[in-house]
């Protein structure tokens, strides 16, 4: 290629009737589903710290026994360390959003990723959370029922009946955390994903 085709090549790029103001309009359309996703974080962050208020005062607006403050206390300690870390990921994934620029089909890519990445992420932290919501049930159930937890283990017998109610109940409860865990990252993040997807794919075909 001598200077007169690299001229030439250079001035059809510069021409506004070239392909990549197509390509921008062509992905406006991203933008939506990415904002919504965007709004649902940052009220998701806010969702997460008064949920994380609220369970601090579970001994006191529950009443349970002082003797469990103690265990429940450093067991908040650590949901709230596993907590702060996963929201401080989130975090950083809601600033990539916010100051990212979707003029590419590259820059779309790479955002669809980053979102589906950061979709997993929060799965990953709604599914380290359930143990805390079971273990802090427990204790509210022992709390409830404390002469009758003290006499079964003192006297070492646990009613066959009750063990395969508690089974059961915790079962249940994996499974409804799960369920409600899958519904709400589909409902708030998922979905979005799936428009960017589609335009992806749309302009995959042109």
């Amino acid at each position: 290629m001598n200077f007169n085709d690299i001229q030439s090549v250079w001035d059809n790029d510069k021409e506004p009737g070239g392909q990549v103001p197509d390509r921008i309009e062509q992905l406006k359309p991203a933008g939506l589903p990415i904002d919504k996703v965007r709004r649902n974080l940052r009220n998701e962050f806010g969702y997460q710290i008064l949920s994380m208020v609220f369970v601090a005062f579970l001994p006191q607006i529950h009443s349970f026994n002082p003797a469990l403050y103690v265990w429940f206390y450093v067991t908040y300690a650590i949901f709230v360390a596993i907590s702060a870390y996963y929201l401080i990921k989130l975090f950083q994934f809601y600033r990539r959003l916010q100051h990212g620029a979707i003029n590419t089909k590259d820059n779309l890519y790479e955002t669809y990723y980053d979102i589906r990445l950061n979709i997993e992420i929060y799965k990953t932290f709604s599914f380290s959370l359930m143990p805390f919501v079971l273990i802090f049930l427990v204790m509210f159930l022992i709390s409830v029922n404390k002469s009758a937890v003290i006499e079964m283990i003192q006297t070492g017998i646990f009613p066959q009946t009750l063990v395969v109610q508690f089974a059961v109940g915790f079962v249940c409860s994996l499974l409804a955390m799960g369920f409600a865990t899958e519904w709400w990252v589909h409902h708030f993040y998922g979905r979005y994903a799936h428009e960017i997807k589609r335009l992806l794919d749309k302009l995959k075909e042109e």
